[in-house]
């Protein structure tokens, strides 16, 4: 089949009466030169009835770069878009980049034997720069790449010193909301996380959280211990078998909110009072934290912004004579509502913690 030729900015110019400029001012969104409102929509109805498309490639190529930049998601878990954490850091990202002129397109990398396909986007100039979201076994591409003069910028700290990077510090976190359960007056608190051991920030996060304990003099027992797997299906199951030990926690530290909605309803099933009998908090604070009966004492990650800084840290490597390195953290903060029972009188209120609370909100 003969393909039909494709409509010129020249055949649009000459239809709707403008000079050629005129029309690639308009869509290459350049607003240097003023042009009449109803000139530009003029100019578009005429596209548009013509069916012209503006060539992205022939438009990279004036503007030195792709219009595209990527959100790279290398090794995701299976249920990537369940979870917030990567909606958020695209509400962020993609509300920058469209102010910029960007579109964005997001790629998931499942096998390490597939990280050329980073190379080949940004060599081939299918994206201009990359925002990268899980970093092992990553860094000596990475490394090469910005040496080559290639934007990239990771959503993890340990990236690597050749990688610009904008990360939550959650090991702060998991410390202030530990500390604030400690701070009431618990001494037999549990975990339940959001994945196995084999997770490194799952490490990392479950030793900050034992640090506190051991620190206050708390219980600190492997059966206290429990793992979840994403979905809030396994914070039930976790839940169930932390109230069915002989000695049940006075309080659950669960590493996202959506363990925290499995364990209270599984505390709720087994006839139990939040917090009057077990105490429960959670972590991101999602939408619905604040709707939970009692309302849900979590911490608050600040994912959206991570995104939005990702993003112009991004850009500005763009615009940068060299390649931009360093590494910015944003702060979780703590949201105390009804669940951890902090208006309660306790007993053991006379603990006293080791270390001093980090300054909160309270809702």
């Amino acid at each position: 089949m003969k393909r039909k030729s494709s409509v010129t900015q020249k055949q649009v110019a000459k239809e709707a009466g403008v000079s050629q400029t005129a029309v690639s001012l308009i869509f290459n969104g350049d607003t240097t030169i003023r042009i009449n409102e109803d000139t530009r929509k003029h100019v578009l109805d005429i596209a548009e009835q013509m069916g012209y498309v503006p060539q992205a490639a022939a438009r990279s190529l004036v503007q030195g770069h792709s219009n595209n930049l990527a959100l790279v998601l290398l090794r995701p878990h299976r249920q990537v878009f369940n979870d917030p954490y990567i909606p958020n850091i695209i509400t962020g990202f993609s509300e920058v980049a469209r102010q910029a002129g960007f579109r964005i397109v997001v790629e998931h990398i499942d096998d390490l034997a597939r990280l050329s396909v980073i190379r080949t986007m940004l060599k081939g100039g299918e994206v201009a720069g990359i925002v990268l979201s899980g970093t092992i076994g990553s860094h000596e591409l990475t490394t090469q790449l910005t040496q080559e003069g290639h934007a990239i910028v990771a959503l993890d700290s340990s990236a690597g010193p050749s990688l610009s990077s904008v990360a939550i510090d959650h090991l702060a976190g998991v410390d202030t909301l530990a500390k604030h359960l400690v701070g009431i007056g618990y001494r037999r608190i549990a975990c339940i996380t959001y994945a196995s051991l084999q997770e490194s920030h799952i490490q990392k996060r479950l030793k900050a959280y034992q640090n506190v304990l051991k620190q206050n003099n708390c219980d600190d027992e492997r059966e206290l211990i429990r793992y979840g797997n994403y979905d809030p299906q396994s914070g039930y199951t976790a839940m169930k078998e932390l109230l069915n030990l002989k000695k049940q926690p006075e309080a659950v530290y669960c590493m996202n909110d959506l363990m925290a909605m499995g364990a209270m309803a599984a505390i709720r099933e087994a006839g139990l009072s939040i917090p009057d009998d077990i105490a429960i908090v959670g972590y991101d604070d999602m939408r619905f934290a604040a709707f939970t009966a009692p309302a849900l004492t979590t911490m608050q990650s600040p994912e959206i912004e991570q995104g939005r800084k990702a993003a112009s840290t991004l850009i500005a490597n763009l615009k940068a004579a060299s390649p931009i390195q360093e590494i910015q953290y944003l702060n979780p903060e703590l949201v105390i509502r009804e669940s951890c029972g902090w208006q309660k009188e306790r007993k053991k209120m006379t603990h006293t913690v080791s270390q001093p609370i980090l300054s909160v909100n309270q809702y």
